[in-house]
């Protein structure tokens, strides 16, 4: 799935790099569950962006934008992952 808002130029007419930020979705929790397997319960969790990645989409959004170039963004995961995109996009759009 891919999610670009509408706005933006096309990639092919970027004139500088292209940064890459690879994301992920983890659950928000203050105490985690294991369930019998061993395995983290996930079920009924509110998901969030990584922090990390939070702070590395920022790196990325401001090297592009010093080197005339993009952002991209990707991400990995069920169609819930697509919120952290969309985070993601906000956080560009703040920080340009």
């Amino acid at each position: 799935m891919r999610v670009r808002p509408l706005t933006d130029p096309p990639l092919s007419s970027a004139t500088g790099p292209r940064v890459v930020a690879l994301v992920k979705q983890v659950p928000y929790v203050e105490e985690l569950e294991l369930g019998p397997d061993g395995r983290l319960v996930r079920e009924g969790l509110q998901l969030e962006l990584n922090p990390y990645c939070r702070r590395a989409v920022t790196k990325a959004v401001e090297l592009a934008a010093a080197r005339h170039g993009h952002c991209v963004v990707m991400t990995l995961g069920p169609d819930a992952a697509e919120d952290s995109l969309r985070e993601a996009i906000e956080i560009g759009r703040a920080h340009v």
